[in-house]
């Protein structure tokens, strides 16, 4: 028997919906958990009026760190591999996570969670991560619109940033342009940083004068900015 079209609408209208799933709010279901992921390759074409091995020995003077080289010895180089992670955990904290694969071996760039629906324009960053110190130090080397930073930047702070692990507490001001306070706090024990570490040290100068530092009490390094 052949049922009209209009009979075989009503009918599916009167069925009663399909059962849904009911609302668990479990945080860790599988879709919830499926991460953002993000792949980004660095590679640079470099020709110096150095040979490579007399360029390694270049140095600032006055400063203890050489001059980094990665990414310019002559000819074609392959500089990192970076591996972006990021979820949010639930309805208060978000994940991220940087691993930069290198030649030399894999370098966790950065590990944090940030809280979410914090009053009065507050934020808050905790792990392992860039500070906020500065314009470029927060940006990843592939923002960069150079392949350099800035050789300041490089004697005081070192070639990959400041970075560390602590804790940044922001604030926003309720204005009509950005105005942000950043408060940060960090163990000091970076072993990047050309300036300046917990672990303290001891150097002996050309004319034989002993200069040391007795490690430092943690944490250790503190920063603040105040950007519009």
């Amino acid at each position: 028997m052949k049922i009209p079209c209009a009979v075989l609408v009503l009918l599916c209208a009167a069925l009663p919906a399909a059962a849904q799933p009911p609302e668990t709010g479990n945080p860790f279901g599988q879709n919830v958990m499926n991460p953002d992921l993000s792949v980004i390759g660095d590679f640079s074409v470099a020709n110096i009026s150095h040979a490579d091995d007399a360029a390694s020995g270049l140095v600032f003077p006055g400063f203890m760190a050489g001059a980094v080289r990665d990414g310019k010895g002559r000819g074609f180089n392959f500089n990192f591999l970076e591996l972006d992670i990021s979820s949010a955990v639930d309805p208060y904290f978000d994940f991220f996570t940087f691993i930069s694969i290198e030649p030399e071996g894999l370098d966790l760039e950065e590990l944090f969670i940030n809280a979410r629906r914090l009053p009065g324009g507050l934020g808050l960053r905790l792990g392992k991560m860039f500070s906020s110190f500065g314009r470029l130090n927060g940006q990843h080397k592939h923002f960069w619109d150079f392949l350099d930073p800035p050789l300041v930047y490089e004697a005081f702070i070192g070639a990959e940033g400041l970075k560390d692990v602590g804790g940044r507490l922001t604030w926003t001001a309720p204005v009509d342009f950005f105005l942000q306070l950043n408060l940060e706090a960090f163990q000091g024990a970076q072993d990047e940083a050309p300036t300046f570490n917990t672990a303290g040290y001891r150097m002996t100068a050309s004319n034989g004068t002993v200069i040391t530092a007795a490690p430092a009490a943690v944490p250790a390094l503190y920063a603040g900015s105040l950007k519009a």
